[in-house]
Formats: C-alpha cells, structure tokens, sequence
C-alpha cells in the first residue's frame, strides 16, 4: 500500500478505508475481551503484553469499586487506541454522510458504534476532547463554506446523534469510572498526573539548558536519565514529556520548533483554502492528541498513522473539490 502511495498509483481511498476500520474492530474484540474479563493475555502475533488491573504500570481507573484496567486492544496503551479511534471514528462519520448504497451505510453506521463504544471504553480523555473537537470543526466548517446539500446535512446529523447518544447510554453504564476521570480529588492523586508535572518541569528545564539546538531528536529521555538519576530511580521513571510541541522544543530546539509551527501553520492555511473539511477536522483533532501526548511524535506508528490519515484526507478533499 505505502509503495503504491510512493508510486503515485491510483487507490480508492474509501475502499482502503474500509480495511483499515474493519481491521480496527479485531482490536475493538481485543477491547471487550479486556473489559469484561479484566486481562488481556500475551499474544506475541499482536505485540501484545499481558495486562492485568492488579499489575503495577499498568492503565487502570481507581473508584471506590477497585482497580478497573482500561482497554488496550492490541496498542501499547489505552490513549493510543483511544486517539486513533477518536479519527476513524470521523472518518467514518464523514463516509456515513456520502454513502449511497445501503450496504455501505450499514456497514458505517455499526462501525461508529463500535469505535464510539472503545473510545468511551479507553477512558481517554484526549481522545474524548480531540473527537468533540473534530466534529466541532467539521460542521461548523460546514455550515460557514456552505458545501452540503440538505440529504448531505441530513445524514451528518444522523449518525451524530446516534453516535452521541450511544457515547452518553455507554457512559451511563459506567457512571462512577466516568465521573473518578473528572474528579479534581482523584486527579490530584494520580501518578499519571504527577508525572506529567514532573515532565513538562524537566521539559522546561532542558529547553533551557539547550535553548537553540535541544537535545537531539529521540535523546529526551537520556538527558532527562543523566539529569535526574538517583540511587532508588529505576528506567521507567524516566519517559518523553507528553505534549509534542514541547517535546520538540526540548529535542530540535528553537530553530527546529519554529520549522514546525511554520509546517503546521502552512498546512491550516493550505486545507483552509482548499475549503477541505475533513482534513481541517481531522488536523483539529491531531492538534488536540499533540498537546495532551506524544505518541504521534514518538513512535512508529504515531508517525505512520499521521502520515496514512493525512493522505486520505488529502485525496478525499481532492474529489470534494472536484
């Protein structure tokens, strides 16, 4: 696929869509299987680890029921998984509103339940604010570029409002997990939380010790080792601070920060002009998974994903244009 691209071969871009989503519910099964039995199993054809709630480092809500793990499917971690189907889950949203045959609706429709079901399920809470936001983005562009015909608009607000009421009934199933992720009490108290200060602090620090260059790209988390190491620290202290646009600062410096918000700049201004919808809802959501994480920056897949969706956005507005 990724050498067809390279080649410039022509590719359906819904037809190629529909495989990457119908691949993505293998891991929304994965997802079930880890909720309702609270274990995932080590299955190294995945890459998989085993995850149980009781394991220390392991994603888990606390309330006042227990430990409750998150699902991981068959990612690395819950707010991957949740990232990625906050974007499909658009995606196929978008997809629903110009589907013509009723096989193709169907199929879109029990698709965007499912993924809205998973996102609920991660506990993610970037992933829940990077959806809002690309939807956000998607229907008041809309509505301001005027591009959709009433059957168009019609089918939009459909499928929006089954797939929030489903979030709402799905979130309603799990009341007290939900509300422990909004609680300022709990959030105080979490590691996670504490971590990401811990981060961002050493991020601050690092940009300015090497205001210019940075750290060299990757070498974040050796720094932050030499830096902070002590007697009782062990490696899995030591992780990327979870927001790409610091992160980058501290690894390229302020020269290598300035090229990116150039690159970014330059891509709003590009698909604002283009009056390219998807694109400029997909790249509200990316933003909103940039500020709160890293993984699109630090990872294989982060990067492949961004590059992938991208694309499709690209070709989709292509034909809207058209």
């Amino acid at each position: 696929f990724l050498w067809s691209i390279l080649q410039g071969k022509p590719f359906s871009v819904r037809k190629t869509f529909y495989v990457f989503s119908l691949a993505l519910c293998v891991h929304i099964g994965l997802g079930i299987m880890q909720w309702v039995t609270q274990y995932s199993p080590e299955i190294s054809y995945f890459g998989m680890s085993q995850y149980e709630a009781f394991q220390p480092g392991i994603s888990v809500i606390k309330n006042d029921f227990g430990r409750w793990l998150r699902i991981y499917g068959g990612f690395s971690h819950p707010n991957i998984f949740g990232g990625v189907l906050a974007i499909v889950l658009l995606m196929s949203m978008f997809f629903y509103k110009e589907a013509l045959k009723r096989k193709e609706r169907i199929y879109l429709l029990s698709t965007s339940l499912l993924f809205i079901w998973g996102m609920v399920f991660t506990f993610s809470r970037t992933a829940w604010l990077g959806f809002i936001v690309g939807w956000l983005i998607i229907t008041g562009g809309s509505f301001f570029w005027k591009k959709w015909k009433i059957k168009q608009w019609t089918s939009w607000l459909c499928i929006s409002g089954v797939v929030c009421i489903s979030g709402v009934v799905f979130m309603c199933t799990v009341k007290d997990t939900v509300e422990s992720r909004f609680s300022q009490e709990i959030i105080s108290q979490e590691q996670s939380f504490s971590d990401r200060m811990n981060y961002t602090q050493q991020a601050k620090e690092s940009i300015q010790e090497s205001i210019f260059f940075g750290t060299g790209i990757g070498n974040f988390t050796a720094w932050t080792k030499n830096a902070y190491w002590k007697e009782d620290s062990y490696i899995a202290l030591f992780q990327p601070v979870h927001s790409v646009p610091l992160l980058i600062f501290a690894e390229v410096g302020l020269i290598g920060f300035l090229l990116f918000l150039f690159i970014l700049i330059g891509i709003f201004i590009k698909i604002f002009k283009q009056k390219n919808i998807l694109a400029f809802g997909l790249m509200g959501s990316f933003c909103v998974l940039m500020i709160f994480d890293h993984w699109l920056w630090t990872s294989y897949f982060g990067l492949l994903f961004l590059f992938l969706i991208g694309f499709f956005a690209k070709k989709q507005g292509g034909k809207e244009k058209k």
